[in-house]
């Protein structure tokens, strides 16, 4: 198998695959610029020593990735289960829906300029019902779509919702024991990923980031997490918008994270880092790196509100 083999399948396993792909050329014209000093008279051998340098790292992590991909992982650490199992004892108590209300998340995202594409930021508003089976509301503002264009109602079939698409059926149906949620997650993610602890990590914190868990699910749910193999955490990391919080990271999204991240800057060769508030255990934030550059950051809010805006209801696509 050669190094692009492997890249690819790497990525097809990847939850962090999202971020764009760059080409030989682009990967070395990256590399020259990164790795390249300010003054003009830098000797032409120590760039090529420094380039080469950086090569070499990122060779190491392709060779060491399938330790990650054939589950050789580390187990959690402890200072991340320490912190999840804090979080989830000191939850506040306080964000528990009533019938016919709705969890309003409003997420500020940037991606970085990508070859032909410039830079992006757009604001995504989800309105979805607490309870019973009714439409979410989904609108996705940016300054080049016109605002009647923005907002749609999306319905999930009777019975239906997952882990990265939660409906108030598949919420009500998740156990409220940290056994039997793990056992649940682990079953209903096993092969969707490189490894089953990877999957498991990924498609939790993707459930905890669409905002609709109430507060003693997600304390649950933080206790799961704090039992998978290869979760670490980093300290004040800060949003887009300025919040600080606890970062969170699985070691299947970058398979050689701390060593790269030492040589080429944090985040190492690629990655993909949750942003938890502290206090209440919320998902307030995610990035995503490549080459040791931040590519995509987002920022979350969420709160219950007791009805969708009407003009919105109108605006929504399909329109009645």
């Amino acid at each position: 198998m050669n190094n692009q083999d492997l890249r690819e399948q790497l990525r097809a396993g990847d939850p962090a695959g999202s971020v764009a792909v760059l080409d030989e050329y682009a990967i070395t014209d990256f590399v020259a610029r990164t790795t390249a000093t300010s003054s003009n008279v830098t000797p032409l051998r120590r760039r090529r020593g420094r380039r080469i340098a950086l090569a070499a790292s990122i060779a190491a992590a392709i060779a060491l990735s399938p330790v990650i991909k054939f589950g050789l992982q580390p187990p959690i650490s402890q200072a991340a289960a320490d912190f999840l199992l804090h979080t989830a004892d000191t939850i506040p108590s306080g964000l528990t829906p009533r019938e016919g209300q709705y969890w309003k998340v409003t997420i500020q995202q940037w991606q970085a300029a990508f070859e032909n594409e410039s830079e992006r930021r757009s604001t995504h508003i989800v309105y979805s019902p607490a309870f019973g089976e009714g439409a979410s509301y989904i609108g996705i503002l940016e300054e080049r779509v016109p605002q009647e264009d923005s907002w749609y109602r999306h319905s999930l079939g009777k019975g239906q919702g997952s882990w990265q698409e939660p409906t108030p059926a598949f919420i009500s149906a998740l156990p409220r024991d940290v056994e039997a949620l793990r056992a649940k997650l682990y079953r209903d993610t096993e092969g969707h990923g490189s490894t089953t602890d990877g999957s498991a990590f990924t498609y939790a914190m993707d459930f905890l980031k669409a905002g609709q868990a109430d507060s003693e699910l997600q304390a649950i749910l933080l206790r799961v997490i704090a039992t998978i193999p290869g979760v670490e955490i980093s300290t004040d990391v800060s949003t887009s918008d300025g919040r600080v919080g606890v970062g969170i990271q699985h070691a299947e999204l970058l398979g050689a994270y701390d060593f790269l991240g030492k040589i080429i800057g944090d985040g190492g060769l690629k990655g993909k880092q949750f942003i938890l508030d502290a206090n209440t255990g919320e998902v307030i934030g995610e990035r995503m790196y490549w080459l040791g550059q931040v590519v995509f950051t987002a920022s979350r809010t969420r709160e219950l509100v007791d009805e969708v805006p009407a003009d919105i209801i109108k605006l929504a696509w399909p329109r009645s």
